[in-house]
């Protein structure tokens, strides 16, 4: 099941406006699979955070003209909520099951990405940045 930090969070998550509908399909079946395979519900932290400065324009969390519907959610993880086995299960899960085509160039470039998912931040901050790729290059994938 799918826990939101706040009523806010779950708005966005749950308006087809706001995010993509690939980026919700993989909430809920990452949510399954948590919930099957270690009883324990996810928790959504961000959905969007478009006004916040330090973000640019080209993180996926930002809606603008590019990316008008948002490509990315963090998830909770740090202190007790998962183990370090059930970390790198659910990291390997998301990789196997929701490949990206265009994540070689950020895996090579940005410490932490492991397929759609990035796992970084600290005891209070530690959390699962999970993503899906540009429309634009999924497009070019199902086309060949």
């Amino acid at each position: 099941m799918i826990q939101f930090k706040d009523k806010k969070q779950e708005a966005e998550f749950n308006n087809f406006e706001v995010v993509d509908a690939r980026l919700y399909a993989l909430g809920h079946a990452l949510a399954q699979y948590v919930e099957n395979t270690m009883q324990k519900d996810i928790v959504i932290t961000c959905v969007k955070d478009d006004g916040i400065s330090h973000r640019t324009s080209s993180s996926p969390h930002v809606i603008n003209e590019r990316n008008p519907r948002v490509r990315a959610f963090d998830m909770r993880v740090h202190f007790d909520t998962f183990t370090s086995a059930e970390k790198l299960d659910i990291m390997e899960w998301l990789s196997l099951n929701f490949p990206r085509s265009d994540m070689h160039v950020l895996e090579m470039t940005i410490p932490g990405w492991y397929g759609c998912v990035r796992h970084h931040g600290d005891e209070a901050t530690e959390h699962f940045h999970i993503t899906v790729e540009e429309r634009k290059a999924y497009r070019r994938q199902l086309l060949g």
